[in-house]
């Protein structure tokens, strides 16, 4: 395979151009790394995005569970449902020790998820409610379907 085959150009703020090859040399690395610093310092979601991305937690969890486009899909949801019953128990149940109110959070989660008909609805309630199509909480919505 040719050097040019090996080397991709990326450019960055119209400056210069920079060759990082598949070896990860990087040619004038210390101005990259210079105005990431300043991106990760100025931009609060690059940062936070950088940190998570270097806990090996984080990454086991992302190879094992968000490896195709239906499994992200399906994570995001149940991230967001489960936060959502967080919230909601924490406010009811305030003086509710954590270490234990996680378990009845995963257990709540695992039995909505487990109802096909009612996990249709959650599934649709929580997508509509990621692509913000009306200005109810995720929770006013999942209470609506309760009924």
């Amino acid at each position: 395979m040719s050097d040019s085959t090996n080397n991709k150009i990326a450019h960055t703020k119209g400056r210069d151009l920079v060759r990082i090859n598949t070896n990860l040399a990087v040619h004038n690395g210390d101005y990259i790394i210079e105005e990431a610093k300043k991106l990760v310092n100025e931009n609060e979601y690059f940062k936070d995005l950088m940190e998570l991305m270097e806990i090996p937690k984080f990454r086991d969890f992302l190879e094992k569970y968000f490896y195709n486009s239906k499994n992200i899909k399906n994570n995001i949801v149940n991230i967001k449902l489960y936060e959502t019953l967080q919230q909601n128990f924490k406010e009811k149940n305030p003086d509710y020790p954590e270490d234990k109110s996680k378990y009845i959070i995963v257990y709540c989660l695992f039995n909505m998820l487990s109802e096909d008909n009612y996990k249709k609805k959650l599934i649709t309630l929580t997508t509509d409610y990621i692509k913000n199509t009306n200005n109810k909480t995720l929770y006013q919505e999942i209470k609506s379907i309760q009924k």
